[in-house]
């Protein structure tokens, strides 16, 4: 319940007269002004004797107003704060301060559309907020003038907004009701819509049954407590029962399907007896809330808290034990399920720890199940958990809980907003912390007065399908402070905090955790500057199924950007826009500073030189130059690459520059003489033994008609090449012919620029060709290389083992790579014509071909010896 300012014109003797009358009277309350601030100053002390209750004496159930705290100047309304406070990746959305006590409500035709209010101690008797996308807040209100509080919000299934306000000239005399067609933005003139002097609520039919935007409301009266209902969407109403049973605060409606037919029936539930043993009386109408018939009569709840002057009381904030409901009017397996959700210590007695307790009935309020507790904090005994607010989802029956939690302050005396949610009223989800900051209890600067202390009686939730949105006070900077906040909900970053054209940003929109959401997350982004000069993709796509994930955002320059810093807005949301949330980082624009270094400044003549773009930010276009130009761009690479690969075809002194740019600008960069080419050749040493000149240690030397074919120790002559390490094993050097000695020992000289792995490969006149087993590394200046050590030498093992070394195999006439018949003729040949001399059907070297190659080649041809490469 709120208060009402006192008129200028009333004598100060009678304030204070009015005050104590109308605590002990139960139906006035005291708005202070800044006008009386000096005077409730100097008179706080009697203050507080006057409102000294026995502690016997139920104020609940007399109905007992709030209190403002002596001194206490109210907040400026017309400057609300409207600001996202992001903690640990989750964001509160803080609209103002108001004077505690709200309500919220969400569109059922537009997802995004929630309006939120609170009370206030201005004569509007309470302060409203709207959005329309879910993000950003605005204040508006009807035109209230002699208000009292309590306000309380609710959506039809067509989008009418209805906002309830006490009203009074000198005491509550009932409500008035203002209507919206556009989410608050505008309002109706409110209308009186029943008396009453206490607790009102309010509820409305969202589905399209026969009662469709029907408006139902619930108030305490002078005796018992009224129903009324407009079916002209609030233009007019009528008081349609009152129920005797009504007597404490908190009276609640609801609108449920009866069978059938959407939103047939119409629930309330009154509160009467002891304000620590409350009654709850269930009523139900089936004929739009024009008659009530009894369900039933339940004593469920017991003290919240510990009991102070009469009233239940946490760490001395005054509660009311208000029984809340909530109806199932989806399709789902539990529709027209009515739902009860209470707080009450647990163990009962006074002094003993507030649960959360949730009952359900599934016989319209006559019967109903055993208390479920909906908090899983553990050994719950030593914490206090009060303050539900409820919503069923009508689309889904989700049943929605929020509530005040100190599971996370040991000594109980600070707490934050949890939450969870059910689909059946037995199983709850595990908890979740909606607040991102504790709260001290006891907030004696709030602006509330008495003891326990007035700091609010409820809070408030409403959902859509796909999350719901909080509302609470908080009190974490010492005042009352108008909050509201997602569930279930996903935390969001942007990293990193800033990046840099380069040629492109990319900032990555994280998922790190989730609060029970399992929807889709949908990405989208904006930035600042002129239009046209960014793109923005999504190379991933910018929708998320699975947590924690992410979602890189690319940001292109599209033509020229002036240089500076970009502001990009990232925005998360559910599938449906809810929830919404937004973060920012920087995509700066710099014109790129050029350089770059070499990886060697001595190359031999033909060596690769790979040349290192160093420029910073990363440009988008590069141009390279040297002087003088004798050179040649390999590996696919060519003079407008990041990062190319050069090879200086001549000795002597090379300059290199290089011209970068980006959308913001170039520069360019130049290193004179930087390159110093000289012509130098590394040594390759081979052993290789050939199988036809092998004699068991040595190799015999090879002859023509005359005697030796090569003067010296040289056997005979071999070629050698130098493969690529990769496929398709391209020939990058040779072949160069080599002398092979009758150790078989053979050396060449390779350039310098040969300076990578590479494939050997051996070749000779009438043997297989053999390769390497695995490619050979030519960075030393020296390499050696032994076939004759192992079969692992060459590749496949394609070695012929005798007398302790490996030979490369005869027979190869033709070099085909097959040692077959194709060879067999040749030699068949030459024998037959009794030829002699060097001749490539001479296996053996004894210059006749003759049966001694025969045996050579009939055996190797016998074992399919065949070439092995790569």
């Amino acid at each position: 319940m709120f208060i009402r300012a006192i008129k200028k014109s009333e004598p100060k003797i009678s304030i204070f007269t009015s005050l104590n009358h109308n605590y002990n009277s139960d139906y006035m309350s005291l708005r202070y002004t800044s006008k009386f601030i000096a005077f409730l100053t100097g008179i706080a002390l009697l203050q507080t004797v006057a409102f000294a209750q026995p502690a016997t004496q139920d104020i609940n159930k007399s109905h007992d107003p709030m209190i403002v705290a002596p001194g206490y100047i109210a907040p400026v309304l017309e400057s609300p704060m409207a600001t996202v406070i992001t903690a640990a990746d989750y964001d509160n959305f803080k609209l103002g301060v108001d004077f505690a006590e709200c309500s919220i409500a969400n569109n059922p035709k537009y997802p995004n559309q929630f309006y939120a209010v609170w009370n206030s101690t201005a004569s509007a008797g309470g302060n409203g907020y709207y959005t329309n996308d879910g993000y950003t807040w605005t204040t508006a209100n009807p035109s209230w003038t002699g208000m009292w509080g309590d306000v309380v919000v609710s959506y039809d299934s067509s989008g009418n907004l209805a906002y309830q306000n006490m009203y009074g000239a000198s005491t509550i005399q009932g409500v008035k009701v203002a209507m919206s067609a556009n989410n608050g933005q505008n309002w109706s003139s409110p209308v009186t819509a029943m008396a009453g002097v206490d607790k009102n609520w309010i509820a409305s039919d969202q589905t399209a049954g026969p009662y469709s935007n029907y408006i139902y409301g619930t108030m305490t009266a002078s005796s018992g407590g009224n129903v009324s209902k407009s079916s002209n969407l609030g233009s007019t109403w009528s008081t349609t029962t009152n129920l005797t049973t009504q007597s404490l605060p908190g009276m609640a409606v609801c609108v449920g399907p009866e069978g059938n037919t959407q939103g047939g029936a119409v629930y309330v539930v009154t509160n009467s007896g002891s304000s620590f043993s409350s009654t709850f009386t269930f009523y139900k109408s089936i004929d739009g809330g024009q008659t009530f018939s009894l369900k039933s009569t339940q004593q469920f709840s017991n003290t919240v808290g510990s009991q102070v002057n009469g009233r239940n009381s946490v760490q001395n904030m005054r509660t009311r034990p208000y029984p809340f409901i909530a109806a199932d009017n989806s399709i789902g397996p539990h529709r027209g399920r009515l739902y009860l959700v209470y707080a009450s210590n647990n163990p009962s007695g006074n002094g003993n720890k507030p649960d959360i307790f949730c009952r359900y009935s599934d016989n319209g309020g006559t019967n109903w199940s055993s208390a479920v507790v909906v908090n899983d904090d553990a050994n719950s005994v030593n914490n206090n958990n009060w303050f539900p607010a409820v919503w069923c989802e009508k689309n889904t029956g989700r049943l929605y809980v929020s509530w005040m939690d100190t599971r996370d302050c040991p000594t109980s005396d600070s707490c934050l907003i949890y939450a969870s949610y059910s689909n059946d009223g037995v199983t709850f989800m595990p908890n979740q912390k909606i607040s991102t900051q504790k709260m001290k209890i006891n907030c004696t600067s709030c602006g509330g007065g008495g003891t326990p202390m007035y700091l609010g009686d409820y809070n408030g939730i409403a959902a859509n399908k796909t999350t719901a949105m909080l509302s609470w006070t908080d009190f974490r900077e010492n005042n009352f402070g108008s909050y509201v906040a997602y569930f279930p909900d996903f935390g969001m970053r942007a990293e990193p905090a800033i990046d840099t054209l380069s040629p492109y940003a990319v900032i990555n929109v994280k998922v790190p955790s989730v609060k029970l959401f399992s929807d889709t997350v949908v990405v989208s982004a904006t930035i600042s500057g002129a239009p046209g000069i960014f793109s923005i993709t999504y190379p991933l796509g910018n929708k998320l199924w699975t947590f924690p994930g992410e979602i890189p955002v690319r940001i292109n320059a599209v033509g020229a950007v002036p240089a500076g810093d970009y502001t990009i807005t990232l925005t998360a949301t559910g599938s449906n826009g809810t929830p919404i949330h937004k973060r920012t980082a920087t995509v700066r624009a710099i014109a790129p500073v050029c350089n770059f270094i070499a990886n060697t400044t001595s190359p031999g003549v033909g060596q690769t030189v790979t040349f290192t773009d160093q420029s910073s930010p990363v440009p988008s276009n590069w141009s390279w130059s040297f002087s003088p130009n004798t050179v040649t761009y390999v590996g696919g690479t060519t003079a407008n690459s990041m990062n190319p690969q050069v090879q200086f075809n001549a000795a002597g002194l090379y300059s290199a520059s290089l011209t970068v740019s980006n959308a913001t600008g170039n520069s360019s960069f130049s290193r004179p003489n930087y390159i110093n080419a000289i012509e130098t050749n590394k040594t390759l040493t081979l052993t290789v033994f050939l199988e036809g000149l092998f004699n068991g240690s040595t190799m015999n030397r090879a002859q023509n008609a005359s005697g030796n074919q090569f003067p010296g120790s040289t056997a005979d002559q071999i070629t050698v090449e130098l493969h690529q390490s990769v496929s398709p094993y391209a020939l990058v050097a040779g072949p160069y012919t080599l002398n092979l000695s009758t150790t078989g020992v053979a050396s060449t000289l390779v350039p310098a620029a040969f300076n990578s792995s590479y494939y050997i490969v051996v070749k000779h006149r009438n043997s297989i060709e053999t390769w390497s087993s695995l490619p050979v590394s030519f960075s030393p200046s020296t390499i050696s290389y032994n076939f004759s050590n192992s079969a692992a030498q060459a590749f496949g093992n394609n070695l012929k083992l005798s007398s302790g070394k490996y030979l490369v195999f005869s027979g190869d006439i033709n070099q085909d790579g097959l040692v077959d018949s194709g060879d067999m003729i040749p030699l068949d040949n030459d024998a037959t014509a009794f030829s002699s001399g060097y001749i490539v059907s001479d296996l053996n070297g004894d210059g006749i071909s003759d049966s001694g190659d025969m045996i050579l080649l009939d055996n190797n041809g016998t074992a399919f010896v065949s070439r092995m490469i790569p």
